[in-house]
C-alpha cells in the first residue's frame, strides 16, 4: 500500500511537473507571438517615418534639380550675350547645386537602405513551420481547383461546396487558410450577418474541410469586397499623374500609373482597375471633365476568370502623363521603378495614392496569391494589404 501511495504521489508530481512545463511553454509561445506583433508594429512605424522623410528629401531634390536646370540656361544665355559676370555667377551657383544634388541623392540612398533593412526584418518575423506551410499551400491549391471546377459548370456563382466565398488565401502570420464569407450573398440572412452564428461558421468550416482535408487549420471570416467605386474629386491634372480622379462618366476611380502598350506602335497610357471601365470606353479626368483616352484593353470585361482586375487606357493625342504619383496639392512622388508582385512578401510595407480618400494610405501586405470573388468575377494571384481605402480608390497604386 505504501509503495502504491508513493507511486501515486510520484505520478501526481510528474504530471504536475509536465503540466507546469506545458503551461510555461505556452506562456513562452504567447509571449513570443506578442513580442513579434509588437516588433512588427514598431517596424511599421519606423518605415512610415522614414518613408515620409524620403518624400521630403525627394521633393527637395526635385526643387534643386529644377534650379540647376534654370542656372544652366542662365549660363548659356550669359555666354551668348558675352556677359562674363553673369556667367561666373551662374557657374558658381551650378557648382553649389551640383554638390547639393549629390548630398541629397546620398541621403535618398541611405533612406532606401534603411527601408530595405526594415523590410527584411519584417520578413524575418514570419517563422511558419515548413511542413505546415506546405500543407496550407496545398490546401490553397485544392480550393482554387474546386473554384475552377465549380465555375466551369456555373460561371456566375461564388458558392463553392456550399460556401459563398468572397476571397481565400494563406495567412502566414496567423498560420491558417483564410476563407472570407460573402455577407451580401442571398444565402446569408440578416440574422446571420448580425450574429455571425457559430452554427453557420461551423457549417462553413465542415464544408471547407470536405474540400481541403480535416487537418488543415482554417479561419472563417465574414466580409465583402465592394465591386464598384463612386465618389468625387474635381481637380484637373495635366500632364496626368497617378493617384488622381478618373471616371467612365458614371463611376469614379483612381488613375494607377504610367504604362506602355506591349504591341506596336507601343502607345503610352495608364493602368487602372478593370472594373472601372467597359472595353472601348472613354476615360475622363476628372469626372465630368474632358476625355483623356480610351480603355481599349481590359482583362475584366467579358471574363469570369482573370489574373488581374486591370485595364489599360490608351491616351488621346495631346494628353501627356508623367512618372509621378500625386501626394498633395504641392508635391508628388517620382516613380523610380517597377517590380513584379512575385517579389513581394507578407509584412512588406505598401503605400497608395488614392483619389477618393485624398490621401497617401499606408499599410502592409497581409497575404499573397489571394483568390477573390466580386462582381461576378474570380480574380487569381492578387495581393492583399491592410491600408485604408474608400469607394472611388479603385486603381490606386
Amino acid at each position: 500500500m505504501t509503495k502504491n501511495n508513493k507511486q501515486i504521489v510520484t505520478s501526481t508530481i510528474l504530471f504536475g511537473s509536465m503540466f507546469l512545463t506545458i503551461m510555461l511553454s505556452m506562456s513562452v509561445i504567447n509571449n513570443d507571438l506578442a513580442f513579434a506583433a509588437s516588433e512588427k508594429e514598431e517596424l511599421s512605424k519606423q518605415s512610415i517615418a522614414i518613408d515620409r522623410e524620403f518624400l521630403a528629401v525627394e521633393q527637395k531634390l526635385n526643387s534643386v534639380q529644377a534650379n540647376l536646370s534654370n542656372e544652366n540656361e542662365k549660363m548659356i544665355r550669359a555666354i551668348n550675350n558675352g556677359d562674363f559676370e553673369s556667367y561666373r555667377d551662374a557657374k558658381d551657383m551650378i557648382s553649389s547645386l551640383e554638390v547639393e544634388t549629390v548630398t541629397l541623392k546620398n541621403q535618398l540612398s541611405g533612406l532606401q537602405d534603411q527601408l530595405d533593412e526594415i523590410r527584411q526584418q519584417k520578413r524575418n518575423l514570419i517563422t511558419i513551420d515548413p511542413v505546415l506551410s506546405d500543407k496550407l499551400n496545398s490546401a490553397h491549391d485544392l480550393l482554387k481547383n474546386k473554384i475552377r471546377e465549380t465555375t466551369m459548370l456555373n460561371p456566375n456563382t461564388n458558392v463553392i461546396g456550399g460556401i459563398p466565398i468572397s476571397s481565400e488565401f494563406v495567412d502566414l502570420n496567423q498560420e491558417k487558410l483564410v476563407i472570407r464569407i460573402d455577407v451580401k450573398h442571398p444565402i446569408i440572412t440578416d440574422s446571420i450577418l448580425v450574429a455571425k452564428s457559430d452554427e453557420m461558421t461551423n457549417q462553413f468550416l465542415l464544408a471547407a474541410k470536405e474540400i481541403v482535408g480535416d487537418d488543415v487549420p482554417i479561419d472563417i471570416r465574414y466580409s465583402n469586397i465592394s465591386p464598384l467605386s463612386c465618389t468625387s474629386r474635381d481637380s484637373e491634372c495635366r500632364p496626368l499623374w497617378g493617384g488622381v480622379e478618373i471616371s467612365n462618366d458614371s463611376y469614379l476611380c483612381t488613375l494607377g500609373f504610367r504604362a506602355f502598350d506591349d504591341v506596336y506602335p507601343y502607345s503610352v497610357g495608364f493602368v487602372t482597375a478593370g472594373h472601372c471601365f467597359d472595353s472601348v470606353e472613354t476615360a475622363y479626368q476628372p469626372h465630368g471633365g474632358d476625355g483623356v483616352g480610351t480603355a481599349d484593353k481590359n482583362t475584366w470585361t467579358g471574363s469570369t476568370f482573370t489574373d488581374c482586375d486591370c485595364a489599360f487606357v490608351d491616351l488621346d493625342n495631346g494628353i501627356g502623363i508623367e512618372d509621378k504619383m500625386y501626394a498633395s496639392s504641392d508635391s508628388s512622388y517620382t516613380i523610380a521603378g517597377r517590380h513584379s508582385s512575385s517579389t513581394l512578401s507578407v509584412n512588406d510595407d505598401v503605400r497608395t495614392s488614392a483619389a477618393a480618400s485624398d490621401a497617401l494610405n499606408y499599410g502592409e501586405i497581409t497575404a499573397i496569391d489571394v483568390t477573390n470573388y466580386y462582381d461576378g468575377h474570380w480574380v487569381y494571384h492578387t495581393v492583399e494589404a491592410d491600408y485604408w481605402a474608400e469607394s472611388g480608390d479603385s486603381g490606386a497604386q
